[in-house]
């Protein structure tokens, strides 16, 4: 009996149109190379769009045995409102999916104030229903927070939830703030399989700075820098898939080739590793991962991370025009229409200070909106002293 493929299929970062609709297409050969070569979990979620109702489909030319299938519960309180939300969702997304049981559920993002939020609506209540009335084989939530947060709720929930997924790559694993190590050992400690996301932290792991491509190249010659961020996750003890958001078949099949071979990191991978993380944190300005949560709630419609890659990876040649286009030429927020109001931070996954950088990429992409405040404001202040 061969082993299980530890590589997964992630669906946030689909090829989308305009329109945000799924490339079906393409998405049915990516998931017919990934399942036709060994692969089974796939993960869905509501707040992906479109996800399940396109890979739903797909599924439905497989026997429900080919593949595992997670769907994740959105417990941002635009949606969920009351504990029945919770029941009237799932049963939509099973129809959606076009299956009667999935095999994973989770609560998608839980954090501290989501926890408690969820907690208060009575989230583990339901997700003990879903186990009771074979709706899902095992439950358990995705996590973005501090190790204590982590403890808090697995203390407490430890005899029902069954799986943590958490952000791991070798970028974040000695981070104060991401705290990936610590999140890790606090989830095995509590003998929980763990789901890997962010294992290339959203492709920074393989568009390195040049120093890092160069020490890899050099310590780790027949490795590519993919290869040896998903090897890096795929390598701890207890986990049981690593979440890849691909997009195309090329990637399918090059990640494939890395899990049916799969080879635990030696030593002095990791050392290497360590290295490049170093010299990465030295260059990096915004650690965004690209995600995405904070413009769905940005009530001005700024697309932040689009604006943190344009700030991140600067072409004096063209950042003019490409500001505009991200911004006016697609009826979006400038970072200048920011209103402070700080939804967007309590929504992201890396806990970035997203206000001050979108005051940062103001500076730089909007410098004359950025003076015209800066005066008002010192006028305003001379002002009030003058009474």
């Amino acid at each position: 009996m061969t082993s299980e493929l530890k590589l997964g299929f992630g669906s946030l970062r689909l090829e989308k149109d305009p329109n945000k609709k799924i490339n079906t297409d393409l998405c049915k050969k990516m998931l017919d190379k990934f399942i036709a070569d060994g692969g089974k979990y796939i993960e869905v979620a509501w707040a992906y769009p479109d996800t399940e109702r396109v890979i739903g489909g797909i599924l439905q030319d497989y026997s429900r045995e080919q593949f595992i299938l997670t769907d994740k519960m959105p417990v941002n309180t635009s949606l969920i409102k009351t504990e029945e939300d919770y029941y009237t969702t799932v049963n939509e997304q099973l129809q959606r999916c076009g299956v009667s049981y999935f095999d994973f559920y989770l609560l998608h993002n839980l954090g501290l104030r989501t926890f408690q939020r969820s907690e208060e609506l009575g989230a583990f209540r339901f997700l003990q229903y879903l186990k009771d009335h074979g709706l899902a084989k095992a439950v358990g939530f995705s996590f973005h927070d501090t190790a204590d947060v982590l403890e808090q709720i697995l203390s407490k929930y430890a005899d029902l939830i069954d799986v943590v997924q958490l952000q791991i790559n070798y970028l974040d694993w000695d981070s104060p703030v991401i705290q990936a190590r610590e999140n890790y050992e606090t989830a095995r400690k509590y003998h929980k399989d763990i789901f890997v996301m962010e294992p290339i932290k959203g492709g920074r792991l393989i568009s390195l700075p040049k120093e890092a491509m160069e020490l890899l190249k050099r310590e780790c010659p027949d490795e590519t820098p993919a290869s040896l961020a998903l090897r890096f996750p795929a390598s701890l003890d207890g986990v049981r898939f690593v979440l890849s958001g691909m997009t195309d078949v090329q990637q399918v099949e090059v990640n494939l080739k890395t899990f049916k071979d799969l080879k635990p990191l030696t030593e002095r991978e990791r050392s290497v590793l360590a290295e490049a993380a170093q010299i990465i944190h030295g260059k990096e300005k915004i650690a965004c991962t690209a995600c995405g949560y904070c413009e769905k709630v940005c009530p001005k419609k700024i697309p932040i991370p689009k604006l943190f890659h344009l700030y991140e990876n600067d072409n004096v040649d063209r950042v003019g025009r490409m500001y505009v286009r991200l911004t006016t030429d697609q009826n979006r927020g400038k970072a200048s229409d920011c209103i402070k109001c700080g939804r967007c931070e309590q929504e992201c996954s890396q806990r970035l200070p997203i206000r001050q950088y979108l005051t940062d990429v103001r500076k730089i992409y909007e410098p004359n909106s950025f003076l015209v405040n800066k005066v008002k404001r010192k006028a305003k202040s001379i002002l009030s002293k003058l009474g």
